[in-house]
Protein backbone atom coordinates (compact mmCIF):
# COMPACT_ATOMS: atom_id res chain seq x y z
CA UNK A 1 0.00 0.00 0.00
CA UNK A 2 1.16 3.25 -1.34
CA UNK A 3 1.47 6.35 1.40
CA UNK A 4 -0.91 8.49 -0.38
CA UNK A 5 -3.84 5.11 -0.35
CA UNK A 6 -2.90 5.00 3.52
CA UNK A 7 -3.17 8.78 3.86
CA UNK A 8 -6.72 8.18 1.64
CA UNK A 9 -7.89 5.35 3.91
CA UNK A 10 -7.15 7.39 7.45
CA UNK A 11 -9.21 10.52 5.54
CA UNK A 12 -12.13 8.38 4.91
CA UNK A 13 -12.32 6.62 8.29
CA UNK A 14 -12.43 10.08 10.30
CA UNK A 15 -15.32 11.15 8.07
CA UNK A 16 -17.19 8.63 8.98
CA UNK A 17 -16.08 8.52 12.82
CA UNK A 18 -17.22 12.32 12.49
CA UNK A 19 -20.27 11.58 11.35
CA UNK A 20 -21.20 8.89 13.71
CA UNK A 21 -20.03 11.19 16.61
CA UNK A 22 -22.18 14.28 15.18
CA UNK A 23 -25.15 11.99 14.89
CA UNK A 24 -24.62 10.37 18.50
CA UNK A 25 -24.31 13.82 19.84
CA UNK A 26 -27.00 15.31 18.18
CA UNK A 27 -29.41 12.39 20.03
CA UNK A 28 -28.23 12.71 23.31
CA UNK A 29 -29.03 16.67 22.47
CA UNK A 30 -32.62 16.06 21.95
CA UNK A 31 -32.85 13.85 24.97
CA UNK A 32 -31.40 15.71 27.34
CA UNK A 33 -33.09 19.41 25.82
CA UNK A 34 -36.59 17.08 26.20
CA UNK A 35 -36.23 14.67 29.31
CA UNK A 36 -38.30 15.43 32.66
CA UNK A 37 -35.11 16.96 34.22
CA UNK A 38 -34.81 19.81 32.11
CA UNK A 39 -37.78 19.95 30.21
CA UNK A 40 -36.31 22.54 28.23
CA UNK A 41 -38.81 21.51 25.26
CA UNK A 42 -41.96 19.47 24.93
CA UNK A 43 -41.61 17.31 22.33
CA UNK A 44 -44.95 15.32 22.63
CA UNK A 45 -48.15 16.04 20.61
CA UNK A 46 -50.92 18.81 21.28
CA UNK A 47 -53.57 16.71 22.64
CA UNK A 48 -56.45 19.20 24.00
CA UNK A 49 -58.90 18.50 20.93
CA UNK A 50 -58.77 14.60 21.29
CA UNK A 51 -60.46 12.22 21.72
CA UNK A 52 -63.30 12.63 24.51
CA UNK A 53 -63.42 16.99 24.55
CA UNK A 54 -66.51 18.70 23.12
CA UNK A 55 -70.27 18.59 23.12
CA UNK A 56 -73.07 17.30 20.66
CA UNK A 57 -76.37 17.95 20.29
CA UNK A 58 -78.06 14.68 19.55
CA UNK A 59 -81.36 12.82 19.65
CA UNK A 60 -83.00 9.06 19.40
CA UNK A 61 -83.85 7.91 15.59
CA UNK A 62 -85.37 4.55 17.06
CA UNK A 63 -85.69 3.39 21.06
CA UNK A 64 -82.93 0.34 21.58
CA UNK A 65 -85.03 -0.79 23.83
CA UNK A 66 -87.93 -1.50 21.96
CA UNK A 67 -85.65 -4.08 20.05
CA UNK A 68 -84.19 -5.85 22.82
CA UNK A 69 -85.27 -9.75 23.26
CA UNK A 70 -83.96 -13.61 23.86
CA UNK A 71 -83.73 -16.64 21.80
CA UNK A 72 -82.62 -19.86 21.45
CA UNK A 73 -79.47 -20.50 19.51
CA UNK A 74 -79.46 -22.35 16.04
CA UNK A 75 -80.24 -26.31 15.59
CA UNK A 76 -81.80 -26.58 19.14
CA UNK A 77 -78.48 -25.70 20.96
CA UNK A 78 -78.89 -25.18 24.55
CA UNK A 79 -77.88 -21.96 24.11
CA UNK A 80 -79.77 -18.46 24.35
CA UNK A 81 -78.47 -14.91 23.29
CA UNK A 82 -79.69 -12.08 23.82
CA UNK A 83 -80.00 -9.97 20.60
CA UNK A 84 -79.12 -6.34 20.75
CA UNK A 85 -79.79 -3.71 18.12
CA UNK A 86 -77.69 -0.55 17.08
CA UNK A 87 -78.41 2.62 18.90
CA UNK A 88 -78.48 5.19 16.18
CA UNK A 89 -78.74 8.78 16.92
CA UNK A 90 -79.23 11.97 14.99
CA UNK A 91 -76.38 14.52 15.69
CA UNK A 92 -77.78 18.01 14.96
CA UNK A 93 -74.48 20.11 16.10
CA UNK A 94 -70.75 18.97 17.37
CA UNK A 95 -67.69 20.90 19.14
CA UNK A 96 -64.40 19.28 19.35
CA UNK A 97 -64.66 15.01 19.91
CA UNK A 98 -67.44 13.90 21.84
CA UNK A 99 -68.54 10.06 21.84
CA UNK A 100 -71.65 8.38 22.08
CA UNK A 101 -72.17 5.87 24.66
CA UNK A 102 -74.53 3.18 24.54
CA UNK A 103 -74.95 1.38 27.91
CA UNK A 104 -77.43 -1.95 28.15
CA UNK A 105 -77.88 -3.61 31.68
CA UNK A 106 -80.00 -6.82 32.54
CA UNK A 107 -79.11 -7.42 36.08
CA UNK A 108 -81.14 -10.65 36.18
CA UNK A 109 -78.73 -12.17 33.81
CA UNK A 110 -75.97 -10.16 35.54
CA UNK A 111 -75.10 -8.55 32.31
CA UNK A 112 -73.62 -5.35 31.61
CA UNK A 113 -72.10 -3.90 28.33
CA UNK A 114 -70.85 -0.35 27.20
CA UNK A 115 -69.94 0.34 23.52
CA UNK A 116 -68.78 3.84 22.20
CA UNK A 117 -68.67 5.66 19.04
CA UNK A 118 -66.73 8.76 18.13
CA UNK A 119 -68.90 11.78 17.10
CA UNK A 120 -66.85 13.57 14.23
CA UNK A 121 -69.58 15.69 12.21
CA UNK A 122 -73.67 16.20 12.44
CA UNK A 123 -75.76 12.95 10.64
CA UNK A 124 -76.28 9.88 11.97
CA UNK A 125 -74.15 7.88 14.64
CA UNK A 126 -74.74 3.84 15.12
CA UNK A 127 -73.31 2.46 17.76
CA UNK A 128 -73.57 -1.33 17.37
CA UNK A 129 -73.88 -3.78 20.32
CA UNK A 130 -72.83 -7.84 19.75
CA UNK A 131 -75.52 -10.55 20.87
CA UNK A 132 -74.24 -11.91 24.62
CA UNK A 133 -74.74 -15.69 24.80
CA UNK A 134 -76.02 -17.29 28.11
CA UNK A 135 -76.40 -21.29 28.62
CA UNK A 136 -80.03 -22.63 28.89
CA UNK A 137 -79.16 -23.02 32.71
CA UNK A 138 -78.49 -18.92 32.67
CA UNK A 139 -82.13 -18.44 31.51
CA UNK A 140 -84.78 -19.34 33.76
CA UNK A 141 -87.50 -16.69 33.97
CA UNK A 142 -89.71 -16.05 31.02
CA UNK A 143 -88.97 -11.86 30.75
CA UNK A 144 -86.21 -10.31 32.03
CA UNK A 145 -85.75 -6.12 33.13
CA UNK A 146 -83.44 -4.26 31.38
CA UNK A 147 -81.84 -0.66 31.52
CA UNK A 148 -80.74 0.64 28.17
CA UNK A 149 -78.69 4.29 28.45
CA UNK A 150 -77.44 6.33 25.47
CA UNK A 151 -75.14 9.42 26.20
CA UNK A 152 -73.14 12.03 24.81
CA UNK A 153 -69.97 11.89 26.79
CA UNK A 154 -66.93 14.06 26.72
CA UNK A 155 -64.00 15.52 29.29
CA UNK A 156 -66.14 18.24 29.36
CA UNK A 157 -69.95 16.89 30.18
CA UNK A 158 -72.05 13.37 30.29
CA UNK A 159 -75.29 14.47 29.19
CA UNK A 160 -78.08 11.41 29.19
CA UNK A 161 -80.05 11.66 25.51
CA UNK A 162 -82.03 8.46 26.76
CA UNK A 163 -82.57 6.16 29.87
CA UNK A 164 -85.12 3.97 29.18
CA UNK A 165 -86.16 0.36 31.01
CA UNK A 166 -87.18 -2.33 29.02
CA UNK A 167 -89.48 -6.03 29.54
CA UNK A 168 -86.91 -8.40 27.42
CA UNK A 169 -88.66 -11.57 26.44
CA UNK A 170 -87.31 -14.84 25.71
CA UNK A 171 -88.47 -16.36 22.87
CA UNK A 172 -87.83 -20.41 23.71
CA UNK A 173 -89.17 -21.85 20.85
CA UNK A 174 -86.22 -23.64 18.83
CA UNK A 175 -84.82 -22.54 15.35
CA UNK A 176 -84.29 -25.53 13.12
CA UNK A 177 -83.68 -23.61 9.64
CA UNK A 178 -81.49 -21.07 10.93
CA UNK A 179 -81.85 -17.08 10.74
Amino acid sequence: MSRLDDLEARLTDSHVRYAQLGVAGFVLFVLVISSPVLGAVDLTPETRDSLGDGTANATLVSDPADGLYIDRGRLGTDVFYLRIPDAVARVESVTGRPRLVYQVSVPGLDFQRTATARIERPGRVRVPMDARAFTYAQVANESYRATVTVRVQSFETDRVVARRTATVPVRNETTWGGR
